[in-house]
């Protein structure tokens, strides 16, 4: 075999200024802080260094230092879970410095808990940038750990695409990577399943949607995807699918179930004000359905409070129908003994009565399944 030289680059040589970034870089990636710090000094102060790579050594050291100056009081809100402190302690950092991939992934962590899922989602990216090499990819890796936890955020906001392309991330760098695979399988027909549903409700066809739901539900088990919050956007589109199949029990109990979900605060996470609205205006609907009128506006006036701009318009026009729909049902319903006392229906003058005004002759056995009624039993006083 016929020997080669081969000189190392001189950037790049034992002792080399060019040495010592590259691995300070590496070294800072990883976490190891003071490791980076000297290493980049060892690069400022290397014998014959140019004036660039100066002047990067001083830049890269600056960026370690603050980092540094943070770590300590945003792991100390990180472990007594005040998420919004410790993202404000992190801010301190410019986002292009953060380059530590636990670091990131706890920042993801904080998004996540306080319902910031679009943040969380990002952070999570951020983490695989850093970290993403060829090789082995096992559990328990900051990696590893930012693909669920960033794929679970996706799917939160309902973006099945950018939840795929996490495990995708995975499989290309490690295609060998077999509860990954596993899991990509798993949501691809679980997001078929969801798209399928959506056309269903879409075209009405509610009984073939909640089939397909009730199916999601049950692949959902076991998958890194599967949370509280997730589930709970199923169980609320189950509850405008019975809703309108008029199997007004089941879609109330699938709402009231969310909505337990949603509203009772889980060690370290935020009540999601956004979710809940979700929740009460889906249990609204059920209501309006039901004719339970009363119940549809405490849930809608609920969910004004919450909302803001084009939300509050929208949830205010549903308030106004609830409450004129409210109206009108205490008129017909004569079981009503203070609104008919109150005289809240109005006087009505028929054009065959002979004596004063009388009140609107109203069956007792008007039933909620005939608000056709309402038209003629109820007029305003004028």
């Amino acid at each position: 075999m016929q020997e080669v030289d081969y000189d190392v680059p001189g950037h790049f040589a034992l002792g080399s200024p060019g040495l010592y970034i590259t691995r300070g870089k590496q070294a800072q990636k990883e976490g190891r802080l003071l490791a980076a710090t000297a290493d980049f000094g060892r690069a400022f102060s290397a014998p014959g260094v140019d004036a660039a790579t100066k002047q990067e050594a001083s830049t890269l050291t600056a960026a370690v230092m603050r980092l540094r100056s943070v770590i300590g009081p945003f792991e100390k809100a990180f472990r007594a879970h005040e998420w919004e402190k410790a993202l404000q302690v992190l801010e301190r950092v410019p986002q292009a410095e953060r380059t530590n991939a636990r670091v990131l992934l706890m920042e993801a962590r904080c998004h996540q808990q306080l319902g910031k899922f679009s943040n969380a989602q990002r952070a999570a990216a951020r983490v695989l940038e850093a970290a993403a090499s060829y090789g082995s990819w096992k559990r328990g890796e900051p990696r590893m750990m930012a693909v669920t936890m960033g794929s679970g955020a996706a799917m939160e906001m309902g973006n099945s695409a950018k939840a795929l392309k996490f495990y995708k991330t995975v499989l290309k760098f490690d295609p060998d990577q077999k509860e990954v695979r596993k899991q990509y399988k798993k949501l691809k027909e679980l997001t078929a399943l969801l798209d399928d549903a959506e056309t269903q409700v879409t075209k009405g066809y509610n009984h073939k949607a909640v089939d397909l739901l009730d199916e999601v539900l049950g692949k959902l088990r076991g998958m890194d995807v599967d949370s509280n919050v997730f589930r709970s956007t199923i169980l609320l589109k189950l509850c405008r699918a019975k809703a309108a199949m008029k199997q007004h029990e089941e879609a109330l109990t699938h709402c009231e179930d969310a909505y337990e979900a949603l509203s009772t605060p889980m060690p370290g996470m935020v009540v999601d004000p956004h979710k809940l609205r979700e929740a009460q205006e889906a249990r609204a609907e059920a209501y309006m359905k039901d004719f339970n009128y009363d119940d549809a506006v405490t849930d809608l006036r609920a969910a004004l409070g919450a909302s803001s701009g084009e939300k509050q318009q929208e949830v205010q026009k549903k308030l106004n129908e609830a409450q004129e729909a409210q109206r009108k049902w205490r008129c017909v319903d004569p079981t009503d003994r203070k609104t008919w006392q109150d005289n809240r229906c109005g006087m009505v003058r028929r054009p065959t009565d002979a004596g004063p005004s009388a009140r609107p002759r109203v069956s007792r056995f008007v039933t909620r399944a005939e608000p056709a009624l309402w038209s003629d039993a109820c007029e305003q006083r004028s």
